[in-house]
């Protein structure tokens, strides 16, 4: 959020609720007192799934190229698809839009 933790939380629990892959969800506290879960993105997640998803991309290319008993599968098409909802997930904003236009 660009603050520091305390400009924003009355109180904020180090010990995650929950943890996956991309991020942790923390227990915390805004200034009114209200308890709020937060979600937090692991550090530098961006660029490693960034990193990732050239070299599967390079992989696929590969496979399409010298094992054309798999072009069925479509191995770029796959990468591609992969990357498209990874980047999503990653993107934060969306699931916040997501949860209000649910709530």
């Amino acid at each position: 959020m660009g603050k520091d933790i305390d400009a924003i939380f009355k109180d904020f629990s180090i010990e995650p609720l929950a943890a996956a892959s991309l991020a942790q969800v923390h227990s915390a506290k805004i200034s009114d007192g209200t308890e709020v879960a937060v979600k937090v993105q692991r550090p530098d997640i961006r660029s490693i799934i960034e990193n990732d998803i050239h070299i599967l991309f390079f992989l696929a290319a590969l496979v399409e190229k010298y094992i054309k008993e798999i072009i069925y599968i479509q191995p770029v098409k796959l990468v591609k698809e992969f990357s498209e909802w990874t980047m999503r997930e990653l993107d934060f904003g969306i699931e916040a839009a997501n949860a209000e236009r649910f709530r």
